[in-house]
């Protein structure tokens, strides 16, 4: 589905890279057999060895030949006019690198849920307002935007590069190009149809009551990882500064 919502894009992309990660399922012959009829241009690179999530995103970032990169490492399903609701920004503003968006939330089935994903994320009323003068405050008071509703400058993206694997590529993204002065940019509208699972590799778990347990066991831990980032962010971005 979340291919077929790509290609069905009101404003074509122009490639879609496609990696495979020693996938055992038929994946892949889904995959093929969905493109074989589309007329974006398109590439399969599948790996001999497993990488993971974040080192098998990074191989895609190298690959890419595009001056915007999208993920779409989830079974989530885009909207008809998210790159056209996107893509313009970039255009207007040249000092833009990255952009999120909201999400509408649906379950495994494909239900739709209540709430957005910003409502679940508590980007609303003052963390948006002070998104609008100090965004890097809001990033360090919790997690708010997601890679899957990301848009970013591929040449930005690159300088973020490696990803450290203690930490989802999205919010390490985020906070890295903050960090190093670029600039990021929120758009309220949802773009997607964002699938919860209780193992979503990147976003917002199910707000159920194991989770919230879980997210509260786990915060001292958490923690430990941002300080950590911070610290990674600060040596790279000093050894950029040096002569």
């Amino acid at each position: 589905l979340q291919l077929r919502s790509i290609l069905s894009q009101t404003h074509r992309p122009l490639e879609i890279i496609v990696l495979d990660d020693v996938s055992t399922d038929d994946t892949l012959a889904i995959v093929k057999d969905v493109l074989a009829t589309s007329h974006v241009p398109s590439r399969i690179h599948c790996n001999r060895e497993r990488l993971g999530v974040v080192r098998n995103i990074e191989q895609g970032f190298h690959m890419a030949r595009g001056p915007l990169i999208a993920f779409a490492d989830q079974d989530d399903i885009w909207l008809p006019t998210k790159l056209d609701q996107i893509c313009p920004l970039f255009d207007a503003d040249p000092r833009l690198d990255l952009v999120f968006t909201d999400a509408q939330l649906i379950d495994e089935t494909g239900a739709p849920l209540p709430s957005t994903l910003w409502d679940r994320a508590g980007f609303r009323d003052r963390r948006r307002t002070l998104w609008e003068v100090d965004p890097l405050a809001v990033v360090l008071q919790g997690e708010i935007a997601t890679g899957a509703t990301m848009l970013l400058r591929a040449d930005c993206a690159r300088t973020a590069m490696p990803f450290p694997t203690h930490r989802v590529h999205g919010s390490w993204l985020v906070l890295y190009l903050l960090m190093s002065g670029r600039k990021g940019g929120a758009v309220g509208e949802a773009t997607m149809k964002y699938r919860l699972r209780a193992n979503n590799q990147e976003g917002l778990p199910p707000d159920t009551r194991p989770a919230r347990l879980r997210r509260f066991r786990d915060e001292r831990t958490i923690l430990q990882g941002l300080v950590e980032q911070l610290t990674e962010a600060e040596t790279r971005l000093g050894d950029i500064a040096e002569p």
